[in-house]
């Protein structure tokens, strides 16, 4: 048996859970953090470890009354999330350029039906381009 502390994103002071080995820092937990006669979990992350087998561990373990329901593995979720979020990029990246090439479309289309316009993008152009 191990002792671990996780913390909620809202507080900063460690809770202490009993668990079984093989959970680490870093680790996903699920936690039952029970308070009436309904139980309410908790996915929160392993923060510190004591381990009373280990002499390097103070001897006064922290206080845990209760049990870590499972370690979750999340890398299949933070896998899929991340392709979500690159997807986006790509999907805003993509929109943005349509929206350029849109315009610049738009406006070549004016300037053939009107000299002035003509004009006005040929201007537009060369303030565009880079000098050397």
């Amino acid at each position: 048996m191990k002792i671990i502390g996780v913390n909620y994103e809202s507080s900063q002071k460690i809770y202490w859970y009993k668990s079984a080995e093989g959970v680490a820092i870093g680790d996903k937990v699920l936690i039952n953090s029970q308070s009436s006669d309904r139980p309410t979990y908790h996915l929160l992350t392993v923060v510190n470890i004591h381990n009373p087998q280990d002499p390097h561990c103070p001897a006064v373990p922290p206080k845990a009354t209760r049990w870590v329901v499972g370690k979750v593995d999340t890398s299949q979720y933070d896998w899929e999330m991340s392709k979500g979020l690159k997807k986006e990029q790509i999907l805003k990246a993509v929109q943005d350029l349509k929206a350029e090439i849109d315009e610049v479309e738009m406006l070549e289309f004016y300037a053939l039906k009107n000299p002035k316009m003509a004009k006005l993008l040929a201007e537009l152009k060369t303030l565009d381009s880079p000098t050397i």
